[in-house]
């Protein structure tokens, strides 16, 4: 089960690049083309980190899915937060109003 997974990850990342590369190459400027080069940097770090994984024992990939669900868990919870509690551009040009 846990290789499937770590085989579907590898498929999707290896898709997600070819057509990041497809829209880079046939249908944007070369003026855009540095804006989807951390977006391949980081895909390409999912598909080789995958790659390795598909080869390592169970235990080590039971700490892995452990470690990938606690990151995806805190960074949705930094960005709830950020979105209920962060200020908005009104209350900002409000008090810039005031000073």
């Amino acid at each position: 089960m846990k290789k499937y997974f770590f085989i579907t990850i590898t498929i999707i990342s290896a898709l997600i690049i070819c057509s990041f590369i497809y829209k880079i190459s046939n249908s944007l400027n070369s003026i855009n083309n540095n804006y989807y080069k951390i977006h391949l940097i980081f895909l390409s770090v999912i598909l080789i980190g995958s790659i390795i994984t598909i080869f390592l024992d169970n235990n080590k990939q039971d700490y892995i899915i452990i470690i990938i669900i606690s990151i995806v868990f805190g960074l949705y919870i930094v960005e709830s937060y950020l979105s209920i509690y962060a200020p908005s551009d009104r209350l900002l040009k409000k008090k810039n109003k005031n000073i």
